[in-house]
């Protein structure tokens, strides 16, 4: 269920790799565009970005909790779409590729694996 939903995630914005993460940053399901490079960042990433998401939900306050991220290099782009109990969506692009498009494809992906936990 989550797999498809990865899957035709990466498919609809060209991304190098999308992955459904716990609160401890373990990827539950990933979906690699087809090379091992994307698989071992996406896990990296999955991992990397756990210690942000959880400094940010400890830090929430007056503001309300956060409910997506973005990090940029010079050539890659994660986005990263919160749910709940710590469990987030991250996808891997490189950057310039249609950031803002695929900002609501996951956004429509997050609210589907939502549905479903």
């Amino acid at each position: 269920m989550f797999q498809a939903i990865l899957d035709e995630l990466v498919q609809r914005t060209g991304a190098r790799a999308a992955a459904f993460c716990d609160y401890e940053g373990e990827a539950v399901a990933i979906s690699p565009r087809g090379d091992r490079d994307g698989e071992y960042d996406i896990k990296v990433a999955g991992a990397t970005m756990c210690a942000a998401v959880m400094g940010m939900l400890e830090r929430t306050g007056e503001v309300g909790a956060p409910r997506w991220a973005a990090v940029r290099t010079d050539s890659t782009a994660v986005l990263l779409a919160l749910l709940k109990d710590g469990y987030y969506v991250l996808l891997l692009l490189r950057a310039g590729n249609g950031e803002g498009r695929a900002r609501r494809h996951l956004a429509e992906a997050a609210a589907r694996i939502l549905a479903d936990m």
